[in-house]
């Protein structure tokens, strides 16, 4: 499946009926949205109806239903556009996020790796796994089309300083983990109250536990 289709099946599931596609992928939003209400917001790319920055866009005064990030980045940016987008959805609503599964290493390389018109996934799948695992969304991961992440806020997490994940060992983790069909992730209420799950690895975890209100004191 495409996106673009798995976005479709969302907003037909859960009757949305507004919608944003951030960034684009080598210079083109996703096409064939079927939302009666769309923004495209980029700031260099064509066939936008908002051109900015799409994390100046979040920041905004509007709410959304769906909010699809398409948007290869590295780490710290894009866990800053995934918060930005748990802010700016109406309740019940979901965030797409593309390119979070890259098959090959060479594709998550660093941006400074990477040369003008070569493939490139940044490190977005860090991302991903990390709201996962720090209790800031429910969700899952679809293989497909470079990765498609569907999720769904749970807390806000202040501290969103990017976690030191390494290619193969953690993103084995995060397919072996969080992996699912779309039939699994179609669901639009929001799981607010969803148990977390605890990373099972001997060490050292890479992402501290978000206090419960008991253990900080409110």
């Amino acid at each position: 499946m495409t996106t673009t289709e798995i976005v479709n099946d969302l907003i037909k599931a859960n009757g949305y009926t507004t919608a944003c596609v951030l960034g684009a992928h080598k210079g083109y939003p996703l096409q064939g949205i079927i939302a009666p209400v769309l923004d495209v917001v980029d700031e260099t790319a064509k066939k936008v109806t908002v051109k900015v920055h799409p994390l100046q866009h979040l920041k905004g005064p509007k709410r959304y239903d769906l909010i699809a990030i398409d948007y290869p980045c590295e780490q710290a940016e894009a866990l800053a556009l995934i918060d930005a987008a748990f802010r700016a959805l109406n309740d019940g609503g979901a965030v797409v996020v593309r390119h979070c599964a890259p098959l090959l290493d060479w594709l998550a390389r660093p941006a400074n790796k990477r040369l003008l018109g070569q493939e490139w996934s940044g490190s977005v799948w860090k991302a991903v796994l990390q709201v996962l695992e720090n209790g800031a969304a429910v969700g899952g991961v679809i293989a497909t089309d470079w990765g498609i992440a569907i999720l769904r806020p749970c807390q806000i997490v202040a501290d969103n300083a990017p976690a030191p994940f390494e290619y193969k060992a953690d993103m084995e983790y995060l397919l072996a983990t969080y992996s699912s069909s779309i039939a699994g992730l179609m669901g639009g209420k929001q799981a607010a109250d969803a148990p977390k799950k605890k990373r099972a690895k001997k060490g050292e975890p890479l992402l501290a536990d978000t206090p419960t209100e008991s253990e900080s004191g409110q």
